[in-house]
């Protein structure tokens, strides 16, 4: 595995599945208390209605992530005050995760990609 693919591991695996994780709770009654509130709507909420916004959720999280890359991506070296922001040790130099890819945000949601091969939550609508 390449290490933009373990970067792509980690996106998928420690940022993107653990807050859909955190959103199926909430939906189904077992999160945390803090999320009282939500919970209490979302229990009176029907089951098509749960799936609904499961989707929804699941689709703003991977919009999310798209943006984020792409912003990686397009936006550095000075571009709006960014900078590197990540690189990746390569062969003993680190380069800047966005010199691998062609594409960094379509890593995410590519055919092949990184939550296709990744993730253990099925891809939503957005990135199909």
């Amino acid at each position: 595995m390449t290490e933009l693919d373990n970067f792509g591991r980690l996106v998928v695996k420690r940022a993107r599945d653990p807050v859909f994780d955190e959103i199926e709770k909430i939906l189904d009654g077992t999160s945390p208390p803090m999320y009282r509130q939500a919970v209490e709507f979302f229990l009176s909420t029907d089951v098509s209605e749960k799936d609904k916004l499961k989707e929804m959720a699941l689709m703003a999280i991977d919009m999310s992530l798209f943006y984020l890359l792409h912003a990686f991506e397009h936006y550095s070296d000075g571009d709006e005050g960014c900078f590197e922001i990540i690189s990746l040790r390569q062969g003993g130099n680190d380069i800047p995760v966005r010199e691998l890819s062609d594409g960094l945000a379509g890593e995410l949601v590519d055919e092949t990609g990184w939550i296709d091969r990744f993730s253990a939550v099925r891809p939503s609508k957005y990135s199909e």
